[in-house]
């Protein structure tokens, strides 16, 4: 993945940064370590917006809180910060609403004229902007 975020030909410099989205159901093996650390804080894979979900009983969710930590904010609203948190989903139907709110959160920053930034709004109800 990460030669692939690297790669000027296939993600051009003017390109909008890349949302990378993990989703774990246990906790991760062979020599992942130096990889795992490289994606998340070398080169242009680092300045991509991370988001992370883990599904069952025991997702890893130190890892993925490790994962989403170059991401700390998703959005601002009011001026206030939205944390980016690791999202557990525990049946099908938060699978569903997870992919959602990453869908609403490119959407939105999509549509920016900043779509780089950390979105802003002003407006009252974030949950149905897709930022919790």
């Amino acid at each position: 993945m990460k030669r692939f975020l690297e790669d000027k030909d296939v993600i051009p410099s003017r390109a909008c940064r890349p949302t990378v989205v993990l989703v774990s159901d246990g906790q991760p093996t062979d020599g992942w370590e130096s990889p795992f650390e490289a994606l998340i804080t070398q080169g242009r894979s680092s300045k991509c917006f991370f988001m992370a979900m883990g599904i069952g009983e025991n997702p890893g969710k130190q890892i993925l809180e490790q994962f989403i930590s170059q991401t700390p904010v998703l959005a601002k609203v009011n001026g206030t910060p939205v944390p980016n948190t690791v999202f557990h989903a525990t049946d099908a139907d938060k699978i569903h609403e997870f992919f959602r709110k990453v869908t609403m959160s490119e959407t939105t920053r999509s549509k920016s004229q900043t779509p780089n930034a950390v979105p802003t709004s002003a407006e009252p109800n974030i949950e149905e902007k897709g930022y919790m």
